[in-house]
């Protein structure tokens, strides 16, 4: 990972507001060069490629999602933002140390539960956990309760990624957690996004607060099931 700078013990957002707001601006016009250089000015003032997706990247998509559903911006410039951001977490790639844990056999469903639309977070967990071994099949934004059973009983994977942000999505998150729960009731889960309670743990899922810790967090539940 690229060295820790002066930033890196703050928490996620805070002294990255102009960053955040400079790459907004950058992602709304569809101005990928712009782009380009604020990440890489986030590289070369200390900031590990973890910290720049998840205190610079993810709050700036947020922000390209919520003017998206107040209308601020159409269709076509919310996917084109998506795309640029996109590229901008496969350069980071390439300076992330992560792990080969080399563990095909652990497949693993990445979704958003029904109704919910900002998939930024869910997207690089699901990059990172490929990176590092990985059988991620990713699912996409908006999966229907029913589809969601019926891949967990095609799939049969070790684990179930889910990500709720909006807080309509809150209560499908907990019947997302119980369908797949009567589904296959050993699967691990886990669950990210500002929508998810700390009481969805006693329904038998896990909270992830952060997602640079994925690949850690669920290496140790697959590793050790009691963790559950």
């Amino acid at each position: 990972m690229n060295g820790g700078g002066r930033h890196e013990d703050l928490p996620a957002e805070a002294g990255y507001v102009d960053l955040i707001r400079r790459l907004y601006g950058s992602l709304a016009r569809g101005d990928s060069s712009t782009a380009d250089l604020i990440v890489r000015e986030a590289l070369a003032n200390g900031l590990s490629a973890s910290r720049i997706d998840n205190s610079i990247i993810g709050p700036a998509m947020e922000r390209i999602g919520d003017a998206w559903g107040e209308g601020e911006l159409g269709v076509a410039e919310e996917h084109r933002a998506t795309e640029i951001a996109f590229r901008l977490l496969a350069t980071l790639r390439s300076y992330e140390r992560i792990p080969e844990l080399k563990r095909q056999e652990d497949v693993v469903l990445a979704t958003a539960v029904e109704g919910e639309q900002h998939v930024m977070g869910l997207r690089m967990a699901a990059d990172v956990l490929d990176a590092a071994g990985f059988s991620v099949y990713y699912l996409g934004p908006d999966l229907p309760l029913d589809a969601l059973g019926a891949a967990v009983r095609d799939f049969q994977p070790r684990a179930v990624a889910l990500t709720a942000t909006m807080p309509s999505a809150a209560t499908v998150l907990q019947e997302a957690v119980g369908m797949i729960r009567a589904v296959d009731p050993g699967v691990t889960i886990v669950a990210g996004g500002a929508a998810v309670p700390p009481s969805i743990e006693r329904l038998g899922a896990n909270r992830l607060d952060d997602v640079t810790l994925v690949v850690e967090r669920l290496d140790a539940l697959l590793r050790r099931p009691e963790l559950n």
